[in-house]
């Protein structure tokens, strides 16, 4: 798997939360099934973001998501 999921990582002395990441050449689906697992993990911890860098990617892909009484729609962007 190239995108191995880690747990959810915080803190100001994390270095892959202080560095550049790496930008999305192509997206396959691979990284489709990577993005649906950030939104889940997302919505499990009750968040309202997430990006890739804070669960051990360092790739340019973040997950949110918008608190509202309408229905969730799942959208890849």
């Amino acid at each position: 798997m190239r995108y191995p999921i880690k747990k959810i990582q915080t803190g100001i002395n994390n270095p892959i939360l202080r560095s550049v990441s790496d930008q999305i050449e192509e997206i396959d689906e691979e990284l489709e099934a990577f993005c649906n697992t950030l939104m889940i993990m997302m919505r499990k911890h009750d968040g309202v973001g997430l990006a890739a860098p804070q669960i051990g990617q360092n790739i340019r892909i973040i997950a949110t998501s918008q608190r509202e009484e309408r229905p969730r729609k799942n959208k890849l962007l």
